[in-house]
């Protein structure tokens, strides 16, 4: 089974491993550059268009090569009751251009943190800040630096596309023929 996500960064890729080996034998996952179309910090639905858009864009750019699956994974935030939470949302799109979609775990954000973001800064750049680090959006991310590495970036994003695969694991319920 091939797999190409609409990125190379690593965390993406090996999240896309897991979850992919969690379900199908001899996955191969590989990267390409796409853009979102999103802003560097996407808020609310913006977050899941991202996704889809990395997800299409992929897609595209494979045009005329054999693939299984595209995969756009995008990380935001999301206001919910005053609050505000980073998340991950997920798209899969197959070579029919069939979509499915899946998210990770939330975490609640602290609200120096937000204002930074809600001034266009990147939660990337914040974490890097805070922790003091580079590239922590390719390690273990803001989840990895609020719990003291105890849950990474990985495997929020990995729980999120465990989800996404539903429609696939149950193609008859959802008008899909099988596959895998």
């Amino acid at each position: 089974m091939r797999v190409v996500v609409a990125s190379n960064n690593p965390v993406k890729l090996a999240a896309t491993k897991e979850a992919f080996d969690a379900y199908f034998p001899d996955v191969r996952v590989e990267g390409i550059a796409v853009d979102s179309d999103v802003p560097d910090q996407p808020i609310g639905a913006q977050t899941l268009q991202g996704a889809r858009n990395r997800a299409a864009a992929a897609r595209h750019a494979l045009a005329g090569e054999s693939f299984d699956y595209c995969v756009g994974i995008e990380g935001g935030i999301v206001e919910v009751e005053e609050r505000w939470f980073a998340l991950g949302w997920m798209c899969l799109v197959d070579a029919q251009g069939r979509e499915s979609f899946g998210a990770s775990p939330w975490f609640e954000l602290p609200s120096a943190v937000i204002e930074e973001l809600l001034q266009g800064r990147e939660l990337g750049v914040v974490i890097d800040r805070l922790a003091g680090a580079l590239d922590t959006k390719k390690a273990g991310g803001a989840i990895g630096h609020f719990t003291g590495g105890v849950v990474d970036r990985q495997s929020l994003y990995a729980a999120g596309l465990k989800v996404a695969l539903v429609p696939v694991l149950n193609a008859e319920l959802f008008g899909r023929e099988a596959k895998g």
